[in-house]
C-alpha cells in the first residue's frame, strides 16, 4: 500500500487500474528508486510515506525567471522612450528653424514653445537660421535656409 496525504493505493501490474493509479501517484510526487521499480514491476512495495519537503520548490525558480524576462523588456521600453523624446524635440526644432526662416527669433521662440520646448541658439545667417531647441530633456538642433532644391 503507498500512504499519500488522503488515500491508499495498493500497486498493481501496468495494465490494471492500480498500476495507472500508481504511475500518477509517482508522477506527482516525483519519487525516485525502489518505490518506482517496483511499481513498474507490479510487486507490493509496503507503506511508504510521502516527503512533502520539495513542495513549492518549483515557485523559486518560476519568479526568477520572470524576473529575468522583465529585464529586456524593461530596457526596450525605456529605449523606446528615449527615442520618442529624442524624435518630439527634434521636431519642434525643425519647425522653429522653419518658423526663424519665415518670422525671425520671435516666429522660431513661439513656434518652440508650441512644441513644449524652449530656445536654447538661434543663429540668423541671412538666408540661413541655425536654432537649438530642448525639449524634455533632450536637445536637438536644425537648420533651415533659402535656397533652390534642385532634383
Amino acid at each position: 500500500m503507498i500512504k499519500s496525504n488522503h488515500r491508499s493505493i495498493s500497486c498493481g501490474k501496468v495494465g490494471d487500474n492500480g498500476g495507472q493509479l500508481c504511475h500518477r501517484l509517482i508522477q506527482r510526487q516525483h519519487h525516485r528508486g525502489s518505490f518506482r521499480q517496483n511499481c513498474l514491476k507490479g510487486t507490493p512495495v509496503g507503506d511508504v510515506s510521502v516527503d512533502n519537503s520539495q513542495r513549492g520548490s518549483v515557485l523559486p525558480l518560476v519568479a526568477a525567471i520572470l524576473a529575468a524576462s522583465m529585464i529586456p523588456i524593461l530596457m526596450t521600453i525605456t529605449a523606446t522612450q528615449k527615442a520618442v523624446r529624442l524624435a518630439e524635440a527634434q521636431s519642434a526644432a525643425d519647425a522653429a528653424a522653419l518658423a526663424g526662416l519665415a518670422e525671425g527669433r520671435p516666429g522660431a521662440q513661439d513656434l518652440a514653445t508650441r512644441n513644449g520646448a524652449s530656445l536654447v541658439l538661434f543663429v540668423d545667417n541671412g538666408n540661413q537660421v541655425i536654432v537649438e531647441v530642448l525639449r524634455d530633456g533632450v536637445n536637438a538642433d536644425a537648420a533651415a535656409s533659402i535656397g533652390i532644391v534642385r532634383p
